[in-house]
């Protein structure tokens, strides 16, 4: 299944990325503001909303939600079955700007479990699709295409990915948001900003990112304050 319900009571990221999609006025402003390139006048949201039981999505069916049921370029070419869950899913209008998210609300959860695939065919498509990634961002950096994307920061390395895919492979409009919750009691998460930014700078150093490279326009990382919600 690549349709999936959330669970009945949410913790962390879940929970709050429900609560922001489901009253997106601060989430919806945020984006406006971290794109600015982008003219979309409403996002209107796909995943993950309260009468579709707050499913997320993955795999073919993540296109779909977003509109592209059958692209020219199958994702199944690009990336094997169960690849990113999205934690939430959009289109800006005018434009039909797919909007992809990751979100997180403490520390533990941003540092995720390496790549976990284990068949040869899948592992090899995995690893050609992110080479692909890295040569479009800085083709001439030598410490982005040393980096290992198959590490602890996987999960940021196959979001990138399939920003990729959705720009590069099918030329579609698209950006990818890494929303940070602040103030998240039930987590326990960062309680500033800065203190969310000071970990984002060590994965970045990690997955050998330069500060600015091809996607860097499409990719913005959005900080929200549960307290706000």
């Amino acid at each position: 299944m690549s349709r999936h319900p959330s669970n009945p009571n949410p913790r962390g990221s879940l929970r709050w990325t429900q609560v922001a999609v489901n009253r997106p006025a601060l989430l919806n402003a945020k984006l406006t503001a971290a794109f600015p390139k982008m003219t979309w006048s409403r996002v209107d949201w796909k995943s993950p909303l309260a009468g579709d039981d707050y499913a997320e999505y993955r795999d073919a069916d993540f296109l779909k939600v977003l509109g592209l049921p059958s692209p020219p370029t199958p994702l199944s070419a690009f990336w094997p079955r169960f690849g990113p869950q999205w934690d939430a899913l959009g289109v800006g209008q005018p434009g039909n700007v797919r909007i992809l998210v990751e979100a997180k609300a403490n520390i533990p959860e941003f540092v995720s479990d390496p790549c976990g695939a284990s068949a040869p065919n899948s592992v090899a498509m995995i690893q050609q699709a992110i080479a692909r990634t890295k040569a479009h961002m800085a083709p001439k950096s030598k410490k982005l295409a040393a980096a290992n994307w198959m590490g602890p920061f996987y999960q940021i390395a196959n979001r990138l990915a399939h920003l990729y895919y959705l720009r590069e492979v099918l030329g579609e409009a698209a950006v990818l948001a890494f929303v940070y919750f602040v103030n998240a009691p039930d987590m326990k998460g960062p309680q500033a900003r800065d203190q969310w930014e000071a970990a984002i700078a060590v994965a970045h150093e990690i997955l050998g990112m330069p500060q600015r490279h091809a996607l860097s326009q499409y990719v913005a990382d959005i900080f929200i304050d549960t307290r706000d919600l």
